[in-house]
């Protein structure tokens, strides 16, 4: 592992493929967001592929398909997550790719209501399906009053309601390089991924150690959710869940 202007950077080498997967994971997700944030960084996630710099490449999905790569992202409550996967002598394309999303975004207004609006459609395709509303029920439950507790969506309010400057600020917040862990795999070297993303990571970008500490759960048992009801199938779906020890807690925590 290397610290690369305070991204850090894993490798490993597996010689015997012809392809590399690369992965830029941003140690911020749902949990991280401010009352007036909730949904940013799963509309960031949107905008980061949509909306790179003039000076990036001017069709991402087209620069990574043309050379049979492929390409996704996706957002958790703790973390958010970029991936490309090439053949191995386009490794550099994949970094520089990466890179550019992640840390040189443009956030065109056009591009912000047009991710707007598939998220809200994405929010309406989430409550019309019970087995992910039971599961936000239950997450609300057991974290009441808790980022945890709440939607990696957002809400119908704050989407629509979420101004390009809140975005923009989330991610000059978040997305710095010490936020950032850089992996790589396949036929690769660690000296050139190092390499690359040094000619990448904007260095002068950092974050004070505990500025962004994340608040625990308070201790409890939670409440009882709000039933939803709507009309629909003729069926009903349960969701059985209980909170585990923290990845801080010692050997004797039960």
């Amino acid at each position: 592992m290397s610290d690369v202007g305070g991204a850090q950077v894993v490798t490993e080498a597996m010689p015997d493929l012809r392809s590399v997967a690369v992965g830029f994971w941003v140690g911020s997700g749902a949990v991280d967001e401010g009352d007036h944030q909730l949904g940013a960084s799963h509309f960031l996630e949107h905008l980061l592929f949509k909306a790179p710099t003039p000076a990036a490449r001017p069709n991402i999905a087209h620069a990574v398909e043309s050379v049979g790569g492929d390409m996704n992202a996706f957002t958790t409550q703790e973390y958010t997550a970029f991936y490309v996967r090439m053949p191995d002598e386009h490794l550099g394309l994949a970094l520089d790719i990466l890179a550019d999303v992640v840390w040189h975004p443009a956030f065109r207004d056009d591009e912000v209501e047009s991710e707007r609006r598939v998220i809200l459609e994405e929010i309406g395709m989430r409550d019309d399906a019970p087995d992910d509303v039971v599961h936000e029920l239950a997450n609300a439950a057991l974290f009441p009053g808790h980022p945890l507790g709440r939607s990696v969506l957002g809400t119908r309010d704050s989407i629509a309601a979420m101004p390009r400057d809140v975005i923009a600020e989330y991610h000059h917040t978040h997305y710095v390089p010490s936020n950032v862990v850089v992996a790589a795999a396949g036929n690769l070297t660690h000296d050139e991924v190092v390499d690359r993303v040094g000619r990448r990571a904007p260095f002068l970008r950092s974050r004070p150690p505990g500025a962004l500490a994340r608040r625990a759960p308070d201790a409890g048992r939670g409440h009882r959710p709000t039933p939803r009801h709507r009309a629909g199938p003729p069926r009903a779906l349960a969701a059985l869940g209980r909170r585990a020890t923290t990845r801080t807690a010692g050997p004797s925590a039960s």
